[in-house]
């Protein structure tokens, strides 16, 4: 049930989206902390194909787990692209991260996605995104990097969620900026593709060890009254849902649709405000917005990767067909 669980969080994100400024919990982050948990099992799953004893030593290995993912990532991401710049020059329609002038630095951040979750850092790019949800896609793309190091190794395993955990500390207590140090930088969001990984190695020791800090760490922000700072509150939700979730996700047995929901997840986070750009002004009621938002961030999603993933992993799958032959 993993494609179901993935997109109903890439929805639950399109939906908060479409409705921003409401009061209460802001789940979209919750839903953002999840997916991190979510890509750190997915690709501890992955890895071994690629990282596993390859033909010319792990960084081989790594360099064709990098391509596979540059792969997975950016032929929808520039799909996207494309249409968001259509809607914002052609159109005239403008979104958050959409208001400052365009210039080569945010240009590059655009295409490369790399830098995009430096936004805070960078007025450039804080100015002018495109696909202004992107930024996490740059998250993930820091945790790639030193995937294959954290695979090999179980030292940085340790050493990722010891530093991370102390960065994520000091972050929930503001010390560290919390919006950034505990949701959007890697640093601080490592145990959360941590947790992802320990639950596909079945590594006990580290899980109990991240899930002892968490509480922790919560408990005590709970009790000195830091639980409103930042998104402390969505990221302590995220936290206590997203490990069972996902451990029930992966158990359960998939239903009819699970593929096919798994396929739409991605083009569904990456299309949502195109969505809400084009088809959601006219709607102000906030049930209706949501079901809009939903609904039609799905089949966007789905026409994505019909249109541009699909025929991109049959070249995936080739590639590593004739990798395996060769080695």
């Amino acid at each position: 049930m993993l494609g179901t669980l993935r997109l109903l969080l890439a929805v639950s994100v399109a939906v908060f989206h479409a409705n921003i400024g409401q009061a209460g919990l802001r789940y979209g982050v919750s839903a953002v902390v999840i997916f991190y948990m979510i890509s750190g099992y997915a690709m501890s799953g992955l890895a071994g194909t690629f990282l596993a004893a390859p033909s010319g030593g792990l960084w081989r290995g790594a360099a064709r787990f990098w391509r596979d993912r540059a792969l997975r990532l950016y032929p929808q991401y520039f799909a996207w692209l494309v249409i968001a710049a259509i809607v914002r020059f052609g159109l005239g329609r403008v979104w958050l991260g959409q208001l400052g002038p365009p210039d080569w630095i945010n240009a590059v951040s655009n295409v490369t996605v790399a830098p995009l979750s430096l936004y805070m850092y960078v007025p450039s790019i804080r100015n002018f995104t495109l696909i202004p949800q992107a930024w996490s896609l740059s998250t993930e793309l820091g945790f790639y990097a030193m995937f294959p190091l954290i695979w090999q190794s179980r030292a940085a395993n340790w050493a990722a969620a010891i530093g991370g955990c102390a960065v994520l500390g000091l972050a929930t207590f503001n010390i560290l900026s919390a919006d950034d140090f505990a949701y959007r930088l890697l640093p601080g969001t490592l145990p959360f593709f941590l947790i992802g990984r320990a639950l596909f190695r079945r590594d006990h020791a580290l899980l109990a060890f991240l899930a002892t800090f968490l509480l922790a760490d919560f408990a005590a922000i709970w009790a000195t009254g830091y639980l409103p700072i930042g998104y402390n509150r969505e990221i302590l939700a995220a936290a206590l849902a997203g490990p069972p979730a996902l451990a029930l996700a992966v158990r359960l047995r998939p239903w009819r649709f699970d593929t096919l929901a798994g396929h739409a997840s991605y083009g569904a986070y990456l299309a949502h405000v195109v969505v809400i750009l084009l088809a959601l002004g006219g709607i102000t009621s906030a049930p209706e917005r949501a079901a809009a938002a939903a609904l039609l961030s799905a089949g966007a999603g789905l026409a994505g990767y019909l249109a541009v993933e699909k025929p991109v992993n049959r070249y995936r799958r080739w590639l590593r067909r004739r990798e395996q032959q060769v080695t």
